[in-house]
């Protein structure tokens, strides 16, 4: 990565007796700040070095500083510190962030002996979306659903690609059912039971394989709602 610390230069400051328009015309303390702060706040290894020539100390330069005092030194500095914000700002905006479209809270939840990540779809919108437009999931991941109230759950395959195996637990974390759902299938799948709190989907066959069967408990799911 290329970091470049930008100055706040060209600029053009008129003063009582000089318009400074360059880096030669500034006073000597502000070049010696200029080639200091980028090193204090980026470190030697990322800034190039530079040379930055000083004028004579009985040049108009050195004059002008005398004469204005502590004003005119807390003016340099605060455009200096203004043109270092900048920079800093330029920097964080570049860097690269990785959040995904389908991002959701995630759960760590036991089922058996094994351990998932499932995202946790709990509003209204995420439930309706689910796991559609997906067109892969890690084999230890899943969604989990949690319902506002006990219900008969029913849910189906539209515009979802991946072929899964939808679990219908009650309030206590126990499997109820498990129901394979192909992709793309507008047919609904019912829960045979009323009393479902949490569907959980994993990709098809991640139950089988696992040995895992109705029955089972699940553990470390999201608080059901009727419980609070």
């Amino acid at each position: 990565m290329k970091i470049r610390f930008l100055l706040p230069f060209p600029f053009s400051l008129r003063g009582k007796n000089k318009k400074f328009t360059s880096t030669a015309d500034f006073p000597p303390f502000l070049m010696r700040l200029t080639a200091l702060v980028p090193k204090l706040l980026f470190g030697n290894a990322l800034v190039r070095e530079t040379s930055v020539s000083q004028p004579p100390a009985n040049t108009v330069c050195e004059t002008r500083h005398s004469q204005t005092g502590v004003w005119e030194r807390g003016r340099f500095r605060a455009i200096f510190l203004l043109g270092s914000a900048i920079a800093l700002s330029a920097c964080h905006e570049k860097a690269p962030t990785e959040v995904s479209a389908f991002a959701l809270p995630t759960a760590t939840i036991t089922i058996g002996k094994e351990t998932v990540t499932a995202e946790v779809a709990d509003t209204p919108e995420n439930m309706h979306t689910g796991l559609m437009y997906r067109k892969t999931m890690a084999d230890d991941h899943g969604m989990i659903f949690v319902f506002p109230e006990l219900r008969q759950a029913s849910f189906w395959m539209h515009n979802t690609d991946l072929p899964l195996d939808i679990a219908y637990l009650d309030r206590t974390g126990r499997v109820r059912e498990i129901h394979p759902a192909k992709p793309h299938d507008d047919t609904s799948i019912h829960s045979a039971t009323t009393d479902i709190a949490y569907a959980l989907e994993m990709n098809q066959g991640w139950f089988q394989k696992h040995g895992l069967k109705t029955g089972v408990n699940v553990q470390g799911l999201p608080a059901f709602p009727a419980r609070k």
